[in-house]
């Protein structure tokens, strides 16, 4: 299994624009096949080191990724609108075993 974590800084971290990327995110559980799972939440600290919003995604395979990483709806509907909204993001991608 892979889990896929990206976490958004957001420009201007108004509730609606955390609403309208979550949404967005969430989308992808309906809309790109290799997703298993997907959630996303807004932090709730609010401290100097921590980001707005952060998205986890778990896929069965490296080459699921690959695919996520290039899936259509990911590419067109999901992407433009956290580009709009974020100033930067940060990754990280790891296998673990389902337990």
């Amino acid at each position: 299994m892979v889990k896929h974590i990206v976490c958004y800084k957001f420009k201007d971290n108004s509730r609606e624009n955390l609403d309208r990327a979550t949404e967005a995110l969430l989308s992808m559980r309906f809309n790109v096949p290799q997703v298993l799972s997907v959630e996303a939440g807004a932090d709730f600290v609010g401290s100097a080191r921590s980001y707005d919003l952060a998205l986890a995604v778990t896929l069965k395979s490296r080459e699921d990724l690959e695919e996520y990483q290039k899936n259509e709806f990911h590419c067109k509907e999901v992407k433009p609108v956290m580009h709009e909204l974020t100033e930067k993001s940060v990754s990280v991608d790891f296998e673990f075993d389902q337990a």
